[in-house]
């Protein structure tokens, strides 16, 4: 996104919103391309996260958990004539984010019909199936999560969103490492907790589970194995 801007966009200063986890990406990014960059984030659990950036000559706003930095950054640009960019209702971030994942998993299984997709990260979720829709509008999406994660979910392109409870995604957490000796998270394991569940639907033609998430916390791990 920040490579295909043209020539006028690239000498302004841009303002972005993001994520912890993406902060020090786009601060690498900047500076590659040598942009002006001003960064918005949440107060960082990772205490180093603002000298890493600093590194990058990127400057760096942050916010209590509660602030919605979107929009502050979007009110600021307005002000200082910052160019603001909104990553997270971007078809292109989405695309090339869990859409890379969708063309490995196409790449490697064409024939697949139906997919189970965990919905607890959104942003990889929501790129996987914009380019499903686009390429294989005929393939049924069923989301997977637990009653509170789906409480909060924004409007998806899917057929239908299975609900599993924790219990049922630790069991299915265990049951991988057991049976695969696979470590997920619970919330990535809510698929194969669907497949397990009594909620499935009958699914006609080749099914995929998605596995795949954020790291596993230590601490985490040693709960659900002790």
């Amino acid at each position: 996104m920040l490579s295909s801007l043209d020539d006028e966009s690239r000498s302004q200063t841009i303002a972005i919103a993001v994520d912890e986890d993406q902060a020090l990406s786009f601060a690498y990014v900047a500076e590659l391309l040598n942009l002006a960059m001003v960064l918005y984030i949440h107060e960082p659990e990772d205490l180093t996260l603002k000298g890493k950036i600093a590194e990058h000559k990127v400057e760096l706003k942050t916010f209590p958990i509660d602030a919605n930095i979107s929009k502050i950054s979007l009110k600021e640009s307005e002000i200082m004539g910052y160019l603001h960019l909104n990553i997270n209702n971007s078809p292109m971030i989405e695309a090339a984010n869990g859409g890379s994942l969708a063309i490995e998993t196409y790449d490697q299984i064409p024939q697949l019909r139906n997919i189970l997709l965990p919905l607890s990260e959104l942003s990889l979720s929501k790129g996987f199936i914009h380019f499903v829709r686009q390429k294989h509008p005929n393939c049924l999406i069923y989301g997977c999560c637990d009653k509170k994660t789906e409480k909060k979910l924004p409007d998806l392109d899917i057929d239908d969103v299975i609900t599993v409870s924790e219990k049922q995604k630790e069991a299915a957490c265990i049951w991988l490492l057991k049976q695969h000796n696979l470590i997920v998270t619970p919330e990535a394991a809510s698929v194969i907790a669907a497949c397990f569940s009594r909620k499935l639907p009958k699914l006609e033609g080749v099914t995929g589970t998605i596995l795949t998430e954020r790291s596993l916390p230590f601490e985490k791990l040693q709960r659900l194995v002790s």
